[in-house]
């Protein structure tokens, strides 16, 4: 019983069940997994999962083979994942048009050599195959020291094209009242942060947890309207 506690727990920072009110990310990362959901019919066939923490997203994906490849010094802690290949940020340990398709969440913001590796992935990616790709636009800074870059989604057009690559689609995530719903969370989030972890964790669970769900509930029925001001970029894009 614990131990499914514990994976469903682990689910939550990515996924939604009952303990996801409880995760501090829980607006940006429900949204994206309900869309990686809804377009999971581009990724199929030879996947490569290109830097994905933990492959929170593999379970809702039909494929024929997954890999699974991450750089080896990062800002999170790989030591203890199944990686199947490390890279150098430069060469990516595979062949000439070896996957059908690629998936890449919340990673582009941690490349500073961005060019080089759309030339990669463009180089092992089949023609006229398919990437899912998800990128922050507002959101505090993280994994550091490997944080370099924030797009807007003219940008990341523009680049794509640069790099023969088509846009399918090109999306945000949510809009202005999410945006300032997840701010307040990370916010109460990081004053509440001591450099004792089990001070940090008392005043979290009497401070902010409770104003945390709340917000969290209330995100769920917000206005889900497109404006300025949004989290996250949202792509489909092709190899022509």
């Amino acid at each position: 019983m614990l131990n499914k506690i514990k994976i469903e727990i682990k689910k939550s920072q990515f996924q939604t069940n009952f303990f996801s009110i409880f995760s501090h990310s829980f607006i940006t990362r429900k949204g994206i997994y309900n869309w990686i959901k809804d377009n999971s019919t581009f990724i199929n066939w030879k996947v490569l999962d290109f830097w994905c923490w933990e492959k929170p997203y593999k379970g809702i994906l039909k494929y024929g083979e997954y890999i699974w490849v991450d750089f080896e010094k990062s800002g999170h802690n790989n030591k203890q994942n199944n990686i199947d290949f490390f890279w150098d940020w430069k060469i990516l340990p595979f062949k000439n048009d070896e996957f059908d398709s690629i998936l890449s969440t919340e990673v582009f913001e941690h490349i500073f050599n961005i060019d080089e590796v759309l030339d990669e992935l463009n180089r092992v990616l089949k023609k006229w195959w398919k990437i899912l790709l998800t990128i922050p636009f507002v959101i505090h800074e993280h994994e550091v020291p490997y944080d370099f870059a924030r797009y807007t989604s003219f940008w990341i057009q523009s680049l794509l094209e640069k790099h023969w690559f088509k846009v399918l689609k090109n999306e945000q995530y949510w809009s202005y009242f999410d945006v300032i719903l997840q701010l307040k969370i990370w916010f109460l989030w990081k004053i509440t942060e001591t450099r004792y972890k089990y001070l940090s964790l008392l005043l979290r669970i009497i401070f902010v947890v409770p104003i945390m769900i709340l917000i969290n509930l209330l995100s769920i029925i917000s206005p889900k309207m497109q404006w300025w001001l949004y989290l996250t970029n949202i792509i489909v894009w092709e190899k022509k």
